[in-house]
């Protein structure tokens, strides 16, 4: 558990991004992450409320139980992509798939399962903000992915549970 005594000491504000940030150990991940706060009126003793740490500590309590639905769901966001997307890959690749891009895109990132995505997938950050719900506790987690490189992977968790992915 954080508290806001703590957070206030490692926060700084990047007004470029409109958001407070510092890095945490995430339990979950087993990594340092990257955490925005969203900078309301850039008064930290304002912007960083109460909802917002017991926000941070809803990521910091993710159960080990979300890691299967969170790689099975990184694994469904590349198997899309795949099948959506032109990479522009070498066109005897293509013509050895005969012409199916799916396949051929698969072959060109070779990544056999879930654990393999989420290997890759790395997060860039935590963000937060005071959403007006005052019963549930939100929050994102921004991805960069290979596949996807220009908008990423964003998950949103609902206390402490994925809902949904972007």
């Amino acid at each position: 558990m954080i508290n806001k005594k703590q957070i206030f000491k490692l926060v700084e504000l990047d007004q470029r991004h409109g958001v407070y940030k510092f890095k945490m150990f995430s339990p979950f991940f087993q990594k340092d992450v990257v955490i925005w706060i969203f900078a309301t009126n850039n008064v930290k003793k304002n912007d960083i409320t109460d909802r917002i740490i017991d926000r941070i500590n809803s990521f910091l309590n993710i159960d080990k139980s979300e890691m299967l639905k969170i790689k099975d769901e990184i694994w469904k966001h590349y198997e899309t992509c795949t099948r959506a997307t032109d990479y522009g890959i070498d066109n005897e690749l293509l013509k050895k798939h005969n012409n199916d891009y799916e396949k051929a895109n698969k072959e060109h990132f070779g990544f056999i399962d879930s654990e393999d995505t989420f290997k890759i997938a790395k997060i860039d950050y935590v963000y937060f903000d005071d959403y007006v719900d005052n019963t549930n506790l939100y929050f994102s987690i921004w991805f960069n992915v290979v596949w996807e490189n220009e908008h990423g992977l964003t998950m949103f968790f609902k206390n402490s549970k994925l809902e949904s992915i972007e």
